[in-house]
């Protein structure tokens, strides 16, 4: 064989092998897992609530690699809630990853309360209106990659009594995953004068995405591979 042809098959052997490695790059960057969660409760009376408080408890972002995470939500605020006005208490957590390896994970937890007191000499009726509304969403592009995205509310009176308990989860598959619902709670309230009526908030909204980098061994594996079979010829 002579050098130019040799030279003409080594170049033909680099070429086929680079290209490679570059369409092995462009999937591996091509590789996606995220999710995202978004928590909120509503709540209105048709009478006016003496406080309605949602209060900041823990939030935390992690991420590495090409991963990216953030979480939101409400701070500590406290505010009467008159009759016919909605008080919101919210939670969100989002992250993805794009890129060859890394991983994402972030969550929030606000807390809430709410408080009412009878300060009538006659009897105070009405019906306080809560709304939960949960949207869900998570992604793995691969079976090697993982996402999983969850939500969670409780409600509990003062007294202990449980109004709503709900803890949803899902896991990222292709294509994506969704979860979505919008749940009314009604309580209806009788106080008597000098009653006093207390409920209690947790609202709750967590993802995680881990990406693997995938092993380009076999991409340089192949480019020897070419190499000693030109040699032997």
């Amino acid at each position: 064989m002579s050098y130019i042809q040799t030279s003409k098959k080594l170049a033909f052997v680099l070429t086929l092998t680079f290209t490679a490695f570059l369409y092995s790059f462009s999937s591996q960057a091509a590789i996606v897992a995220s999710y995202d969660a978004e928590v909120d409760v509503s709540v209105s009376a048709d009478f006016d609530i003496d406080d309605f408080e949602s209060i900041f408890f823990d939030s935390f972002t992690f991420f590495g690699g090409s991963g990216v995470a953030s979480a939101s939500g409400d701070l500590s605020a406290s505010a009467p809630l008159p009759a016919g006005s909605t008080g919101l208490i919210g939670a969100n957590a989002s992250g993805n990853i794009n890129g060859i390896s890394g991983f994402a994970d972030s969550g929030y937890l606000t807390n809430g309360y709410l408080s009412v007191t009878n300060s009538t000499q006659s009897t105070l009726s009405g019906t306080i209106t809560i709304v939960i509304d949960m949207l869900l969403s998570a992604f793995a592009s691969t079976p090697g990659d993982f996402s999983l995205a969850f939500g969670s509310v409780y409600i509990e009176r003062g007294d202990g009594t449980v109004i709503f308990d709900d803890f949803t989860e899902i896991f990222g598959d292709n294509p994506e995953t969704t979860f979505s619902s919008n749940t009314p709670v009604t309580l209806a309230v009788s106080l008597a004068p000098s009653e006093q009526l207390e409920l209690f908030f947790e609202v709750d909204a967590d993802g995680l995405a881990v990406v693997s980098a995938p092993s380009t061994v076999a991409v340089f594996g192949l480019m020897l591979i070419g190499l000693v079979r030109l040699m032997r010829r």
